[in-house]
């Protein structure tokens, strides 16, 4: 299948027919339709144009529906299984029985079987169970322990990893498998896959994890910080007694309440998960269990990473890449892992328009197009060509189009340093702060406030008022830095083009007068009109900076060295445009704010933090990016 067919282009869908194009023309004349219909009602319109507008429009309505359906049916016969068999019971070691769906192909041979292990309800993977039972593969969907139909009581992942072995081990075994399985899903449906890595099934030959973790406290937290909107979320939408409970619930101000632990309380009932994720910020005994990175040196299994440039699974997603590219048990399989990484947040996995950005028909991702020819070379053995192709696809934003590489960050990539200078008077995008490739020579230091009453929102937007918004994707951050609590550098226009991608960070030296507080900073395009793209950004919790599982509280008045991961980037700054650097002390509610008096999360009370940012010859605060060295400016 042609690149264009998987990665977007000119193809709507995987049979080369555009069913959603004809499916929005029908739409739009149905419109036009309904427009002459309304102004022949009114009187307008002489009456033989408004008869030869109905006998056209109507019979070019009828053509394109007919035309519609046709191609509908045509999907959904040859889409639809022979066989479906709903609540197919499988009874764990210890009893439990799961509700699993099977989805079998008209061939009654045995045949490779995908597995998606789900805790949102097994119906949902009818599409995909359609699709690749029409392929040739059993697909088998199951609801984890405790939801859905399943029994059994149902905590995050607790279960996962034995679980789905087992449930590998009965596929196996089936008179209509033929002992070769393959694991399909993202996100938590992604995390089911990783942890049945340590039990290592012989079954499995090929897994494709989607926006998923290895690791599940680098699911909730990033530098020490909790990722409080996106679990705050999800675990009340897992727990509510029913769709009514989450009726005007006020989220912001759970988010807002003291202590952190007890934010439950404002939702009004106890969810011990949640108190459980905000009690443990620090990486200690409860999340060994969540935990399966040490198991890829012992797995020989070809793995499908995919994942997008917002995606908070990001940084989780290329780690899994990298350590097994490097570690898995044969040198088979570790030649066998592939990497996808596109412009998209985590709810807009292949899709061409993410936040307040549109990056064209390039970013269309078919997933199930790629994982068939995945699985039918890993699982089936058809020499499709997937296995010759560069291990790594990553898309650029700027220029909107993918490149390939072998490594990451990819070949021809130099860290080049971009130093934060300034006058003493950085607040915000009109202060005096700039960002160059020469380091400050004279002593300098600028200063900013961390107030968690009034924390820095993490959503901007084009012309409107920033918002207490957990949103991912790209927005305007203009308005972000027009509050004097944020520090704004900026280079001059570019000059020449520069493009970056692979693994960022910064390197600040940075004095408070707290006992602990965060620092958070953000990379941005600023285009010639203004608009502030924000790139990539980091945050890191001071008694965290060295360990996060053996924090450290600040000594008030000391200048530490802030190191922040920013995670991974991929973008060309255009000439005109200008580089830049935001510095605040919170972005909230994707993050938990910091009540900067070292109690963490069972602090009852919050203070203001008063930081200074120095740069000088001495202390060299800078932002370290990965530069192609192959791109002609």
């Amino acid at each position: 299948m042609s690149d264009a067919r998987v990665f977007g282009g000119a193809h709507e869908d995987v049979m080369g027919f555009s069913g959603r194009k004809v499916a929005r023309q029908v739409k739009l004349l149905a419109k036009t339709h309904e427009c002459w219909r309304l102004e022949e009602s009114s009187g307008r319109g002489r009456p033989m144009e408004r008869t030869a507008q109905r006998i056209f429009y109507s019979l070019l309505l009828l053509l394109l529906t007919l035309a519609f359906s046709s191609h509908r049916s045509t999907l959904e016969a040859k889409d639809a299984p022979a066989v479906v068999e709903r609540t197919v019971w499988m009874t764990l070691s210890d009893g439990v029985r799961l509700a699993t769906d099977l989805y079998l192909p008209s061939d009654t041979s045995p045949v490779p079987a995908l597995l998606m292990r789900t805790p949102y309800g097994k119906e949902g993977g009818s599409v995909a169970g359609r699709y690749f039972s029409s392929r040739g593969y059993a697909f088998v969907v199951q609801d984890c322990r405790g939801s859905g139909a399943s029994e059994g009581t149902f905590y995050p992942y607790r279960s996962e990893g034995k679980d789905g072995s087992e449930a590998q081990e009965w596929i196996g075994t089936r008179k209509w498998s033929s002992g070769v399985v393959g694991t399909i899903g993202a996100s938590y449906v992604g995390g089911t896959q990783w942890l049945t890595a340590p039990y290592r099934s012989p079954f499995v030959k090929a897994m494709a994890p989607v926006a998923t973790f290895s690791n599940f406290y680098n699911n909730l937290y990033f530098g020490g910080a909790f990722r409080i909107a996106m679990a705050g979320g999800w675990t009340v939408g897992r727990t509510a007694s029913s769709s009514e409970a989450l009726v005007g619930l006020d989220y912001n101000k759970a988010f807002l309440h003291l202590p952190l632990v007890e934010m439950d309380d404002v939702f009004g009932w106890r969810i011990p998960m949640l108190r459980d994720w905000v009690s443990n910020d620090r990486y200690g005994d409860y999340w060994q269990e969540f935990n399966v990175e040490g198991s890829f040196a012992h797995l020989d299994v070809p793995a499908l990473h995919i994942v997008g440039l917002y995606d908070f699974f990001l940084p989780e997603t290329v780690k899994s890449y990298l350590l097994m590219e490097r570690q898995a048990k044969t040198e088979e399989a570790r030649r066998h892992q592939k990497l996808i990484i596109g412009p998209w947040d985590h709810g807009t996995i292949g899709q061409r328009r993410v936040g307040e950005i549109d990056f064209g028909p390039k970013a269309v991702l078919h997933q199930r197009a790629l994982q068939t020819r995945w699985f039918d070379r890993h699982l089936k053995g058809l020499d499709n060509g997937i296995d010759r192709e560069p291990p790594i696809r990553y898309f650029v934003m700027g220029v909107n189009d993918w490149r390939e590489a072998f490594r990451w960050p990819p070949q021809e990539t130099r860290m080049v340093d971009y130093f934060l200078r300034s006058a003493g008077n950085a607040s915000t995008s009109g202060g005096d702060g700039s960002l160059g490739t020469e380091a400050a020579t004279s002593a300098g230091y600028d200063t900013f406030v961390a107030d968690p009453e009034r924390p820095i929102p993490s959503k901007g937007g084009r012309g409107v008022e920033p918002t207490y918004e957990g949103a991912w994707g790209p927005f305007d951050q203009s308005r972000i830095e027009e509050n004097p609590e944020v520090l704004v550098y900026t280079s001059a226009p570019l000059e020449r083009e520069v493009e970056v991608a692979g693994p960022l960070y910064a390197t600040l030296y940075i004095e408070t007068d707290s006992r602990d507080t965060d620092v958070v900073v953000k990379l941005v395009d600023v285009f010639p009109n203004g608009y502030a793209q924000n790139l990539a950004t980091g945050i890191l919790r001071g008694r965290f900076r060295r360990s996060l599982s053996s924090p450290e509280l600040l000594t008030p008045g000391e200048i530490y060295e802030w190191k922040v991961d920013m995670t991974h980037v991929s973008n060309r700054f255009r000439r005109g445009h200008r580089l830049r650097i935001d510095v605040a002390g919170s972005c909230f509610p994707l993050y938990d704010r910091n009540p900067n008096t070292g109690d963490g999360p069972r602090s009852k009370r919050a203070r203001k933090a008063r930081l200074r940012l120095h740069h000088s010859s001495k202390y060299r605060s800078r932002i370290t990016l990965p530069v192609s060295t192959a791109v002609d400016g």
